[in-house]
């Protein structure tokens, strides 16, 4: 029985669970610096949306993302738009504020105060 369930182990399918990767050319390496993606729903019922943005450096010509994915995925191109409002309303805000601890400067004359 156990080679039975063996057997049928390897010969059914199975889902793929890679997460891709990025691959590019040895002499011309590409240096990804962030990697955004944003999950959504779809129109569809039981379907998803998916926008990444991908910051790197190198060609563009020798920068490949591989992402397994099922054969009827629709792609296609998104622009940089989501995400800078995303950024926009969600992104962290600073603020500069200068505060000086010199309060009492020229009490004691030159070099007083500690």
């Amino acid at each position: 029985m156990r080679l039975f369930l063996a057997l049928l182990a390897t010969l059914s399918p199975a889902i793929a669970a890679a997460c891709g990767g990025v691959f590019c050319d040895a002499a011309q390496p590409v240096v990804q610096a962030a990697e955004r993606i944003l999950f959504g729903p779809a129109e569809a019922p039981g379907t998803l949306q998916m926008h990444v943005q991908i910051q790197y450096a190198g060609p563009p010509a020798e920068f490949g993302w591989l992402l397994p994915v099922p054969p009827d995925v629709s792609v296609g191109l998104s622009s940089t738009t989501l995400f800078a409002q995303l950024d926009a309303v969600f992104g962290p805000q600073f603020q500069l504020r200068m505060q000086s601890n010199c309060d009492d400067f020229g009490q004691g004359g030159e070099g007083g105060g500690g």
